[in-house]
């Protein structure tokens, strides 16, 4: 059931307090073409209620990591919060660190759908588990993940900063995807070697966003995809949308981590931001990685997201995940 005016102002308002926007900031609320409007007015109604100063700029549907227009940029360079409703990401885009570093703070919806934004509202909770999983991986070199299938891959962090996403932005120049916890970092470009089944969701935008019927094995050499099994119609979905952009970049690795959401357990519906946020699983991206918050050095045309299931994951050789759920000793579980 789709969600109305009701529920999704109760989940902008929410959304509003937890960014601890205030009354004598600018806010401009970005949008395009195919999001519905219904949405768009519960966070404008939610904004005006606190007595913000609130533009709504609606675009045209772009392509994934395309430039907003000229002018939409500029109102968000002049404005102290962005709520970026686009259907499309633009993360990646050459504009992003100069909208940040103007001092705005931006909250992506680009995964979300309108009847599940009421789903799993930013939490706190769950960001300072993220946090906390994010500071054992800082502590950490060679982060590992295993599945039955087969999967044995490994990266190296080196001096690369591992991160927990919030779910919400509370400061200036601070950008993240809403409800999203996901923990992860940019390993180093050259060090990534092993082998993957990608057993679960596919997150290939534009096109391809799925869970698949049967995995795809990737090689991996020198932190690039070197051999892709196209033996089935997974396997070929994958080669056709990574060959599409003509970029050696799209191959490289772009990060690696989990997520610790125990509210996000439904991989039956479409939901982007439910699949990239499930409990217990590791994702491990292809791409364009140059973003200001994951520090990586590859600028590329695609990029893509995919969830291991049944996933254990190794901090310097210590499992924390075992098969999908965390160990005690990681502290990592939700409260009982």
């Amino acid at each position: 059931m789709n969600s109305g005016f009701p529920e999704l102002f109760k989940a902008a308002k929410q959304t509003v307090e937890i960014c601890e926007i205030k009354s004598d900031e600018n806010v401009v609320i970005y949008s395009d073409t195919r999001r519905n409007t219904t949405m768009v007015e519960a966070f404008h109604t939610a904004c005006v209620n606190l007595g913000c100063d609130v533009s709504i700029v609606r675009a045209l549907h772009r392509f994934p990591e395309t430039n907003p227009p000229a002018p939409a940029v500029a109102a968000m360079r002049e404005s102290d919060m962005i709520f970026d409703l686009a259907t499309e990401s633009w993360f990646y885009a050459e504009c992003v660190p100069s909208i940040l570093d103007a001092g705005a703070r931006m909250l992506l919806f680009v995964d979300v759908l309108e009847e599940n934004m009421c789903n799993r509202p930013p939490d706190r909770e769950v960001y300072e588990r993220a946090a906390k999983a994010a500071e054992m991986m800082q502590n950490g070199q060679e982060l590992r993940v295993t599945t039955p299938e087969g999967t044995d891959f490994a990266c190296r962090r080196g001096d690369r900063r591992a991160g927990a996403q919030k779910g919400y932005v509370t400061l200036p120049g601070e950008i993240d995807l809403y409800a999203n916890t996901a923990v992860a970092f940019a390993p180093i470009e050259t060090e990534a070697e092993g082998i993957l089944y990608l057993n679960g969701p596919q997150i290939l935008y534009p096109q391809y966003t799925y869970v698949v019927n049967e995995p795809v094995r990737l090689e991996v050499e020198g932190g690039r995809i070197v051999y892709i099994d196209d033996s089935h119609e997974d396997g070929r979905i994958f080669r056709r949308w990574i060959e599409q952009f003509n970029d050696p970049n799209v191959y490289i690795v772009a990060h690696f981590g989990f997520s610790v959401d125990h509210r996000a357990r439904d991989l039956s519906r479409f939901d982007l931001s439910e699949w990239e946020s499930y409990y217990g699983g590791v994702m491990v991206a292809f791409g364009a990685n140059d973003s200001p918050s994951l520090g990586g050095t590859t600028r590329a045309k695609g990029h893509s997201d995919s969830v291991l299931l049944n996933a254990s994951f190794y901090i310097d050789g210590e499992k924390v995940l075992s098969d999908g759920e965390f160990s005690e000793e990681s502290g990592l579980r939700p409260p009982s």
